[in-house]
């Protein structure tokens, strides 16, 4: 199967209540090992597609979400601001 034909895409819950956030699985045919990539300032979880391909071809299950506010996220608002 394609990296692509075997995504899921999801929103869930936060710990923050009422903010959801955008998850992305990418499950290897034989996987060895579990993968949490986190992205950085100014990135979003699908920036990560090349990398994350890449692992998966290597039996490696991968999980990546964008943080609040990111990519398909839902923005906290004010909440955040230190």
């Amino acid at each position: 199967m394609s990296f692509y034909g075997n995504q899921t895409e999801r929103m869930v819950e936060s710990a923050t209540p009422g903010i959801h956030l955008h998850t992305i699985t990418n499950l290897a045919e034989t996987p060895q090992v579990n993968i949490i990539i986190v992205h950085g300032l100014s990135s979003y979880a699908k920036s990560y597609d090349p990398f994350a391909s890449f692992l998966v071809k290597h039996d490696c299950n991968v999980f990546r979400y964008d943080q609040p506010g990111h990519g398909k996220s839902e923005d906290p608002g004010d909440i955040w601001i230190l």
